[in-house]
């Protein structure tokens, strides 16, 4: 398939498999992001008897296949990313400046992997950062959920900033006062 190399060392294809429940996975970028979604890919397969598709790309700084426990068993499906190249010099620019854009290029390498499976995706978990594969979920009517790790305190104020941003009328950058929250 053109939009993934598929590592058959860490699936096994067989006829129990397609009638397990199966979540597709998106992590965001490096290890800090990769090591929580695995963990989870892990206990959901362990623990739920659920299969799991990993996402994985170069540009993601990550390589979550390598650390992954024997343990885990062989419903867990790493799925490679091909590179996607973005305009400009993006070695000198900001993460999170090449991060969506990276992003916005991935959309339809995921899209054509989530709709090329022989099985049907029943939920797709991604990470705080890969929120334009919302957009991918709602087209093919797929479930969709964030997994955050933060803190309970960071969650609450990521949650809250739009309503801070609609009681405040002034930009941020000008506020003088402390804000409560």
């Amino acid at each position: 398939m053109a939009f993934a190399s598929w590592n058959i060392e860490t699936f096994i294809e067989s006829q129990d498999q397609s009638q397990k429940p199966h979540v597709a996975i998106f992590p965001g970028f490096g290890s800090g992001h990769h090591i929580p979604l695995l963990e989870l890919a892990k206990r959901l397969t362990l623990y739920h008897g659920f299969s799991v598709t990993f996402f994985t790309a170069k540009w993601m700084d990550g390589s979550p296949h390598h650390t992954l426990p024997s343990s885990s068993g062989d419903m867990i499906r790493f799925i490679e990313l091909l590179d996607v190249q973005i305009k400009g010099d993006h070695a000198e620019m900001n993460i999170f400046v090449r991060m969506p854009l990276l992003l916005e290029k991935a959309i339809i390498l995921v899209q054509d992997a989530l709709t090329s499976f022989s099985f049907p995706v029943c939920t797709f978990i991604i990470d705080f950062f890969g929120t334009p594969m919302l957009d991918v979920a709602s087209k093919l009517e797929i479930p969709c959920y964030i997994f955050s790790t933060s803190r309970a305190s960071l969650l609450y104020i990521m949650l809250y900033l739009p309503t801070l941003v609609h009681n405040i009328e002034i930009s941020f950058k000008y506020v003088d006062f402390l804000i409560e929250v």
